[in-house]
């Protein structure tokens, strides 16, 4: 099926102007123009935009995003793709140990503040 870009943006969820921004830096493309000169865009469109959502929702950066989906898994590169995705697993790791570390210490901090001495709040001032 073919899509001009209301089409795609209703199916999509992304604005007209991510559309054509994505166009603009060659993460799509329209598959061609029809009469009128509109774009048309294909199924593999859309599809390829709900990689990239997915990607942007794992924490990719555009570029990256480009770099995986350009990616013939069948080459040696493939191994280029894997090192991205572990890299990011470890920005994870890293993210979550950072948010456990300041979930605890608010806890810590609730728990002060439930005491009637304000000076317990000195604790804190290291």
């Amino acid at each position: 099926m073919m899509y001009k870009v209301n089409e795609l943006v209703k199916k999509s969820n992304f604005s007209k102007e991510t559309i054509r921004y994505y166009e603009s830096i060659d993460l799509i493309s329209p598959v061609k123009r029809d009469v009128n000169n509109y774009r048309l865009y294909s199924d593999d469109t859309l599809e390829r935009l709900s990689y990239i959502q997915v990607g942007k929702k794992l924490g990719f950066t555009l570029k990256e995003i480009k770099m995986i989906l350009e990616e013939d898994l069948y080459t040696s590169s493939v191994k280029d793709v894997f090192t991205l995705v572990s890299e990011k697993a470890n920005e994870v790791m890293i993210e979550i140990e950072r948010l456990q570390k300041q979930l605890n210490m608010l806890t810590e901090i609730k728990k002060k503040l439930k005491s009637p001495s304000l000076s317990s709040c000195s604790d804190f001032n290291e």
